[in-house]
């Protein structure tokens, strides 16, 4: 095997929530950009640091009498999240971190609102989508999208006199039962 040194990442994602999901498909239709940006959806803003993709696919073994190691595999579980952190207060961002309120904007303002509800609400769910430009070839482009994910971690923004306000942000991924069976939860692609 050939080390390929172009093929390590170097550099930052944006971050963009509402974009149109392709046709869903074994493999799927990919979804479009142009120079990083997707034809639709709202791009969440300024960040801070890392901004991380993990999958985790969660395994039981099966055990047997007759062998002290497990004898087979199955999958139990599928996990797809999304972190990073909010640097930009923009609506977008703060929705993003935001889940389960009113939230209001007239031009004079931009508000949010919450408190008790008495029913059953429903959760935002959206896509989520990253583009990160490739280091060795800036036309390139290495894109993540989760077709239906949920903020999943609660608000925490700081005021502080030295340092600007951020917010962690979490998705969590679901699998869009909408789309074809193995093409559910997300699609990732490196441009060559």
């Amino acid at each position: 095997m050939a080390f390929t040194p172009n093929r390590i990442h170097v550099g930052p994602a944006r971050l963009f929530v509402g974009v149109t999901a392709p046709a869903s498909g074994a493999p799927p239709t990919f979804v479009a950009h142009t120079a990083g940006v997707p034809a639709t959806g709202t791009e969440i803003g300024l960040t801070n640091g890392d901004t991380v993709f993990t999958y985790e696919a969660t395994k039981s073994e099966i055990q047997a009498e007759q062998y002290y190691a497990g004898v087979d595999v199955f999958l139990t579980q599928e996990k797809a999240k999304i972190t990073f952190t909010a640097q930009e207060a923009t609506v977008v961002a703060l929705r993003a971190a935001f889940d389960n309120i009113g939230q209001f904007t007239d031009g004079t303002k931009e508000a949010f609102y919450a408190g008790s509800g008495s029913g059953a609400f429903a959760c935002l769910k959206q896509t989520v989508m990253l583009t990160a430009r490739q280091r060795v070839n800036p036309a390139k482009y290495i894109v993540i999208m989760m077709y239906l994910a949920y903020p999943s971690k609660g608000m925490n923004f700081p005021f502080s006199r030295t340092k600007p306000g951020m917010s962690p942000v979490e998705f969590s991924g679901l699998a869009d039962v909408t789309r074809t069976a193995g093409d559910a939860i997300f699609q990732w692609y490196w441009e060559l």
